[in-house]
């Protein structure tokens, strides 16, 4: 996602720029969400926030009868987070895939 092998650069850019409203304006902020604070948008698909710490993160969350689905991408410390359940409606994979950040990302 970094380095554009999944998807192109230029893409990439364009799915984690803050969308503009009809009038040009910046979409607002969204409710803080995943623990992210003020400042957090949906771009094209993509969460986009910033944690505790200050660095950019990037979440696709996913929900199914059945199964509950997280990605968290930490793009400037180059690691991903997957969280994958066989339950409906779970709502503690954004909270289990933020901890699984913090303790990869520890020195």
């Amino acid at each position: 996602f970094n380095e554009g092998k999944l998807v192109q650069l230029r893409t990439r850019d364009l799915m984690i720029q803050r969308p503009k409203l009809l009038n040009g304006s910046d979409v607002p902020d969204a409710p803080p969400y995943f623990g992210m604070g003020s400042g957090l948008y949906y771009g094209m698909g993509i969460f986009v926030g910033r944690a505790a710490w200050g660095e950019r993160l990037l979440m696709h969350t996913g929900r199914d009868p059945g199964a509950s689905t997280e990605l968290l991408l930490a793009p400037d410390s180059k690691i991903a987070v997957a969280v994958m359940t066989n339950m409906s409606q779970w709502n503690g994979g954004d909270d289990l895939a933020k901890k699984i950040l913090e303790i990869v990302r520890r020195p």
